[in-house]
């Protein structure tokens, strides 16, 4: 893996799930093959792993779907796939409207599983293999 990217994940994982850093970190330093292993469902912030966090989940993609924010680059991790790579948010975030469902968006991202560091240490998104899609935020972290 690219050391910026490393170092992406290193910062993340350090505030994001403190208690698996050490070994996600060791894995993510080798092959893909090793760190497949990799997963939001042992930091999911729910024991229903369907669940959307927070209720305004939707409204605050909207805001950064919305905003200059769109056009930058995050890191994905895509532990499903085996891949880490970087890419627009927008290309890896999408909001589709429900039919039949005035107002109502479904969440759609370029990843089955995995997260999606949108500001290092900070700001990070998490989806299951379920379809669930959380939001995590460190509020005592600068951006």
């Amino acid at each position: 893996m690219e050391a910026t990217l490393y170092e992406t994940w290193r910062l993340t994982l350090r505030h994001l799930a403190p208690e698996h850093a050490r070994r996600w970190l060791y894995l993510l330093a080798h092959d893909a093959k090793r760190w497949q292993k990799v997963s939001p469902m042992m930091v999911w912030p729910s024991r229903d792993v369907a669940c959307m966090f927070p209720d305004d989940l939707v409204n605050r993609l909207q805001a950064m779907l919305a905003s200059p924010m769109a056009a930058r680059d995050v890191v994905v991790l895509n532990s499903h796939a085996g891949e880490c790579y970087r890419a627009r948010l927008d290309t890896v975030l999408q909001l589709v409207a429900m039919p039949g469902k005035a107002g109502q968006h479904d969440v759609r991202l370029a990843l089955v599983e995995g997260f999606i560091c949108i500001v290092p240490g900070k700001l990070v998104l998490l989806c299951n293999h379920e379809g669930g899609v959380a939001l995590w935020e460190n509020r005592n972290q600068a951006a």
